[in-house]
């Protein structure tokens, strides 16, 4: 009768042991980087529909193109591009679109598109 384990078996326990740990610590780095692209992409959304509430309170609806100074989106811009939806009903389309650099050199991008109704003055009776 046999008493204790051979260093072959503990060789192999370890080996088993060590690819099951770098396997855990694979899929943790994969969960750390999509937790932060998942992070960044809440982040441009959440600017992106506050830039569509500022503009549709304002009726300020131009195209314009601004750079983001923000860490959290590198090489990143703000676009706003409007266009007419419906000359007649006086409704335009807006378009905003966060773009940044992620990962590597792939491109990010989160765009909302909405209708504005265009309010127009009536002088006179």
């Amino acid at each position: 009768m046999r008493h204790g384990v051979t260093l072959v078996e503990l060789l192999v326990t370890t080996v088993v042991l060590g690819i099951g740990l770098v396997g855990v610590a694979a899929c943790f780095s994969t969960a750390v980087v999509a937790h932060e692209r998942a992070n960044r992409v809440a982040q441009a959304t959440a600017l992106a529909q506050s830039t569509i509430d500022a503009l549709r309170s304002t009726q300020a609806l131009t195209s314009s193109v601004t750079p983001l100074n923000d860490p959290q989106f590198p090489q990143g811009q703000l676009a706003v591009t409007t266009s007419v939806y419906d000359a007649l009903l006086h409704v335009q389309r807006l378009t905003v679109t966060v773009t940044w650099k992620g990962i590597g050199t792939r491109q990010e991008v989160v765009s909302l598109d909405t209708l504005v109704c265009v309010h127009t003055r009536h002088v006179g009776g």
